[in-house]
């Protein structure tokens, strides 16, 4: 963890879930459909974690079963 005063920066705030090699699951058509628009909207780049992290926050979010939510595990996220 990178920590400068004591806070977290800002990209150790988004933390995927552990997958073991091999069993990561695939990405649905719904999370690559969002992911897709995410990148349109930020003019053909890859969006960045606190794009990412807005996206998937919702529990509707088709991203948001990819995201450890626990903040004892991952740490505060906001």
């Amino acid at each position: 963890m990178s920590e400068r005063n004591g806070r977290r920066k800002p990209q150790d705030k988004l933390k995927p879930k552990f997958y073991a090699p091999g069993n990561e699951p695939e990405l649905t058509e719904a999370a690559r459909l969002l992911v897709e628009g995410l990148i349109e909207t930020n003019g053909g780049r890859l969006p960045t974690q606190e794009q990412l992290m807005a996206a998937a926050r919702p529990k509707s979010s088709p991203l948001h079963r990819y995201f450890d939510w626990d903040d004892s595990i991952s740490g505060p996220l906001n």
